[in-house]
């Protein structure tokens, strides 16, 4: 299980995509990074070894203009960084997991990654049993939520960040929350790391969050 297949995909729009696929089952876990330099789908490693370990497929893929650095290991998705157009790849992953066996999928994404892939259920361009954002903030980088959008999701829903989080992410976890419909969940962790920083195994936050 903590073996990763390398894959290519194509976002909605058509851009090339490349990922890492761990694990199978009938739930697919679609696994989107933050958007800083040198944030890549090898941040969700840790995590994509412990879902395929207990069961789900994991697809962590590069967001469309990145890198996997350094060399030889060097995997590219084809396109420009965009963030506002990145909501593609999500839909784009979620498709893969359904095309390969999964039944029902989930989203998770940090940062960027969360607020591509709550674009792309509010716009109802992806299904998902359920969601999960870590580190997402409100009214930036071309998106902007608001408590309809939040209202009209579906499923489970788990609004996750650190209480100091430096790019203030705590109050949009807060507010979508209680905008949103049950069932639903929020979790402040102590600290104020942001997003998969969260992961790092050095973080006293590591292990909570691979449980949550």
């Amino acid at each position: 299980p903590g073996a990763a297949e390398k894959v290519t995909f194509q976002a909605a729009d058509g851009v090339k995509l490349v990922g890492r696929l761990y694990g199978d089952g009938d739930v697919g876990v679609v696994l989107a990074h933050m958007g800083r330099p040198g944030d890549t789908l090898t941040d969700w490693a840790p995590l994509s070894r412990e879902l395929a370990k207990r069961g789900y497929m994991a697809l962590a893929y590069n967001r469309r203009g990145v890198c996997t650095t350094p060399e030889p290991e060097r995997e590219c998705s084809a396109g420009f960084s965009d963030f506002a157009s990145s909501w593609n790849d999500v839909v784009g992953a979620a498709g893969y997991l359904r095309a390969t066996g999964a039944k029902n999928v989930v989203l998770v994404g940090a940062s960027i990654g969360a607020m591509a892939s709550l674009h792309a259920l509010a716009e109802g361009a992806v299904e998902a049993s359920a969601f999960i954002e870590i580190g997402g903030v409100n009214h930036e980088s071309g998106y902007s939520f608001s408590r309809r959008n939040l209202q009209a999701l579906e499923g489970h829903k788990l609004f996750v960040s650190s209480v100091g989080d430096y790019y203030d992410a705590a109050p949009a976890a807060r507010e979508w929350h209680r905008w949103a419909e049950e069932p639903k969940q929020l979790e402040l962790l102590p600290g104020v790391a942001h997003g998969t920083d969260m992961l790092i195994a050095s973080q006293p936050t590591a292990r909570p969050l691979t449980e949550l």
